[in-house]
């Protein structure tokens, strides 16, 4: 029996052993079980694996993404005090800005000069001349003109209370002529000649001091002069953006830059808006004719409206 001892010593001490790896072993699959990875990395450390594991056994954070925003280049702010701006010739008191190496321009007091209407509304400004209509918007590296979209040098900025764009869209857009020196910048901004008021107009007698002009083939009249001519009341619902006359009890209105007019609970089609003119509604003639029954006459360049 003792030569067997020191074989059964040995055997023991490898039980032993086994039984340690195995333990070993277990640990290590119960570890194994609990390993939490965050940012790429395995977090280290005794961490017990729970009763009823669940995989992955911690939420996973939640990614929420990003959407692409819109370019917009940093607004325009300091002035250039080197130039000076002339418009047909006179000079006008309003500061130029680059925009990069892009000059702008103050759009309204330009596009004025040059005979276009121009009105500014929710960052839109919308000039017509004639037959032509442009929009041109805030932040925006394009401009509409008669229902086409086209392109500018740079971006239109709204600085301060003024619209203002590159100097090619007054060349583009408006037919204007801009020169640029060291100290001044020229714009030549001729005015349409279908704004000319060499017609003379009388309502039943009276001479209108607002002459009447063509846009395109559509003669334009004076509606306050005409309306109160022909004895209607008559004044102005800024609110609303309409003129309203009134005659015997009767409200009529027309809304000003909307190309029909209600009758009789349904509107009815002008071939052009009214327009606003140096601070005078006026409405095509078919206006007058149709909607207030009157008879409208041109010969040579004497228009008379008469009822």
């Amino acid at each position: 029996m003792k030569e067997h001892a020191p074989r059964t010593r040995a055997l023991a001490r490898a039980v032993a052993m086994g039984l340690t790896a195995a333990l070993a072993l277990g640990a290590v699959a119960s570890f194994a079980d609990t390993i939490v990875y965050q940012s790429g990395k395995a977090v280290i450390g005794p961490v017990h694996a729970p009763e009823n594991p669940q995989y992955p056994p911690y939420p996973q954070p939640s990614v929420v993404p990003v959407m692409p925003q819109p370019y917009c280049p940093a607004p325009t702010d300091e002035p250039e005090q080197s130039l000076t701006l002339y418009v047909n010739g006179r000079r006008v008191d309003r500061p130029l800005y680059f925009q990069g190496r892009t000059l702008l321009l103050p759009v309204r007091v330009i596009a004025r000069s040059g005979g276009w209407n121009y009105s500014y509304k929710s960052g839109t400004a919308t000039l017509t001349r004639g037959d032509d209509r442009i929009a041109i918007s805030v932040w925006e590296k394009s401009y509409r003109k008669n229902g086409a979209t086209r392109a500018l040098a740079g971006y239109s900025e709204l600085i301060g209370d003024a619209l203002y764009a590159p100097w090619q869209f007054f060349v583009n857009a408006l037919g204007m002529k801009v020169k640029i020196g060291d100290t001044y910048v020229k714009v030549t901004a001729n005015a349409s000649s279908s704004t000319s008021s060499t017609y003379t107009l009388k309502v039943n007698g009276h001479t209108s001091p607002h002459a009447p002009y063509y846009r395109g083939k559509t003669l334009m009249l004076p509606l306050r002069f005409t309306v109160e001519s022909l004895g209607y009341s008559y004044y102005i619902d800024p609110v609303e953006r309409r003129a309203v006359f009134s005659a015997k009890g009767i409200d009529s209105f027309i809304y000003w830059e909307q190309n029909c007019y209600p009758v009789d609970n349904r509107y009815v089609s002008l071939e052009r808006a009214p327009e606003v003119k140096n601070g005078v509604i006026f409405v095509p003639s078919s206006f007058v004719s149709q909607a207030l029954k009157c008879a409208v006459k041109v010969s040579g360049s004497k228009v008379t409206v008469t009822r």
